[in-house]
């Protein structure tokens, strides 16, 4: 079966294959058996990179493995999205390497145009409440929907909350003017967020905001909660965007700053474009290939990959209950026993 279920067996099959393949570098990003299979990579000479994407519990308790706690599972280097998320990886690894290389985003095929009537409102990305704060954002449409009368507001996404978001709007969707979409593809975003005026993310934390992004190289406003990493980066609130302090009364303000001064629209929306400019794809890989440059150049001879006898790994985080799944101990030691018989 593939991929393996256990943990231990997802660190041999990477090993596996990269004794087939030999890589010159290995990116573990945030995968767990990856970050653990890399300690014996790195020993055999081959520089590791692990990514953080956001700073929630299971990406501090994975920085707390490729930086901190046991040496070995150690990263050559981890890349951060965010200056957010710099800060929480230098407090956490602070004898790592830290790159802070935010996600590239494609040039808009079009750009927004200034609202006639009707302010749109967009969201698109997964449709979830623990972070994303999906049907709180959901209400808090309904209610300028039906505040100002003059503004839409559609989601397009998938995920676990799907049908609670459905099931909300099938109760209320001011009317028929916010609507629940499906899912764009990537080849599909940057052609349809040209046709709404504004961006929204609500979450209660983000990696980097990469949906604000992408409106506002389309010329979108972005409107989102104030929120300790990811948009503070790239949105200075009242020069290309707005943030607001509550999913309420000061979102409800916001908007309604928007449909009632059509010049402050222009003015945002020309200042996101620019401030995205330097979010470019360009820009992007131009920061992986310096960082993969001096790893390379930097790194020891590759020696044999080590087929580990034995998998010791640090003890089992909590955060990571649900993709850590180690062999019992005693189930491990009948396989052993079963496999390879008694070695007296």
């Amino acid at each position: 079966m593939y991929p393996p279920l256990r943990t231990e067996a997802s660190i041999r099959a990477i090993l596996h294959q990269a004794r087939k393949s030999r890589p010159d570098l290995f990116v573990s990003n945030h995968v767990l058996p990856a970050l653990y299979a890399g300690g014996w990579l790195r020993a055999a000479g081959i520089p590791t990179i692990s990514v953080v994407h956001n700073d929630d519990a299971e990406y501090r308790a994975k920085l707390a493995i490729s930086g901190g706690g046991d040496e070995f599972f150690r990263s050559s280097a981890i890349v951060v999205i965010s200056e957010g998320l710099k800060s929480l990886a230098h407090g956490i690894a602070p004898e790592t390497p830290i790159w802070h290389i935010p996600y590239g985003v494609p040039a808009g095929a079009r750009t927004a145009t200034p609202p006639s009537g009707v302010l749109r409102l967009v969201y698109h990305g997964r449709l979830a409440q623990t972070q994303k704060r999906i049907l709180e954002t959901a209400a808090a449409f309904v209610r300028v929907a039906r505040l100002f009368g003059a503004v839409e507001a559609d989601f397009y996404g998938d995920g676990p909350e799907r049908g609670a978001l459905a099931s909300l709007l099938a109760r209320d969707d001011a009317g028929g003017r916010v609507r629940l979409r499906e899912r764009l593809s990537p080849g599909q975003v940057m052609g349809v967020l040209p046709d709404y005026h504004v961006a929204v993310l609500m979450s209660d934390y983000e990696g980097l905001g990469l949906s604000l992004l992408e409106g506002m190289t389309c010329g979108l406003v972005p409107v989102c909660l104030r929120i300790a990493s990811g948009p503070p980066d790239f949105i200075r609130d009242g020069e290309n965007g707005l943030m607001v302090k509550d999913r309420e009364a000061d979102f409800d303000a916001k908007i309604g700053r928007l449909v009632k001064n059509p010049g402050l629209w222009r003015q945002l929306s020309d200042a996101a474009r620019e401030s995205a400019g330097r979010y470019s794809e360009t820009i992007s890989e131009e920061k992986w290939e310096q960082l993969f440059t001096q790893l390379a150049a930097g790194a020891n001879p590759v020696r044999t990959i080590r087929r580990p006898w034995s998998i010791r790994l640090p003890q089992s985080h909590p955060d990571l209950r649900d993709e850590d799944f180690r062999y019992p101990g005693l189930v491990r030691a009948v396989w052993r026993l079963v496999r390879f018989g008694s070695r007296r």
